[in-house]
C-alpha cells in the first residue's frame, strides 16, 4: 500500500479547510475562506389523489345542474311577462262608445267628444285619449282636465265633480282650437280607461 500523503497543514499544527458544497448556496470570500450560505427551500404540496377527483365529480354534477336551473328560470321569466300582458279584469268589464259633434270655421274649429261606459263596471278615475290631424291645435277646454299636450295626441282626465263613469253613463269632452284651412275636423284612436271605443 502506497504510503498516505498528510496535509500540509497538519505538518505546520494548523487544521485543515472544511470540505464546502456550492450545491443551492451562494459562496463568499473572506480572507481567502470559502464560507456557505445556505438558500431556504420552497417546497410545494400537490393536491392528493382523491382531492383532484372530488373537483372532478363537482364540475360534472354542476355542468349537468346549472343548464336545467337556467332553463327553469328563463320558463317562469316568460310565464310572469305572459301572465302581464292583456287588459286587467277592471278594463275588461269596461267599453266604450263615442260621438264626436263640431262647428268648423275653416281656420279654427268647436268640437264635443261624447265618451259613454258601455261596460257592466264603472270607470273609476276615468281618462280619454285620442289623436288630433297634424296643425290642428287646441286653444281651450271645458268640462275635463286635458294635458299639457294640445296638439298630436291628447289626453283628458277626469273633472273633481265627475271622478267616475257609472255603466251606461257619459262624459262631454269640449275643446275649441285652430287648424290649416281645408283640414278635416276629425278625431281617431279614442280609448277610455286604455279600453278602445267604437264610434
Amino acid at each position: 500500500m502506497p504510503p498516505r500523503k498528510l496535509h500540509k497543514g497538519l505538518l505546520s499544527g494548523r487544521r485543515p479547510p472544511e470540505s464546502t458544497t456550492t450545491t443551492s448556496a451562494a459562496v463568499v470570500r473572506r480572507t481567502g475562506v470559502a464560507r456557505v450560505r445556505s438558500r431556504p427551500l420552497t417546497c410545494y404540496q400537490a393536491s392528493p389523489p382523491f382531492a383532484m377527483e372530488e373537483n372532478m365529480q363537482l364540475r360534472r354534477a354542476l355542468s349537468v345542474v346549472l343548464p336545467s336551473l337556467f332553463g327553469v328560470i328563463a320558463l317562469s321569466t316568460t310565464a310572469a311577462a305572459a301572465a302581464e300582458v292583456g287588459p286587467s279584469p277592471a278594463q275588461e268589464a269596461v267599453g266604450c262608445h263615442y260621438e264626436h259633434t263640431g262647428t268648423d270655421f275653416g281656420f279654427g274649429f268647436t268640437a264635443v267628444l261624447k265618451v259613454t261606459n258601455t261596460g257592466s263596471d264603472p270607470a273609476n278615475d276615468w281618462w280619454v285619449e285620442f289623436d288630433l290631424p297634424p296643425g290642428v291645435v287646441i286653444e281651450t277646454t271645458h268640462s275635463a282636465r286635458f294635458s299639457p299636450a294640445r296638439t298630436g295626441h291628447i289626453q283628458a282626465n277626469a273633472p273633481a265633480w265627475l271622478p267616475n263613469l257609472a255603466p251606461g253613463a257619459s262624459a262631454n269632452v269640449g275643446f275649441n282650437g285652430s287648424k290649416p284651412v281645408g283640414t278635416s275636423l276629425v278625431v281617431s284612436n279614442v280609448t277610455l280607461n286604455d279600453v278602445p271605443c267604437t264610434s
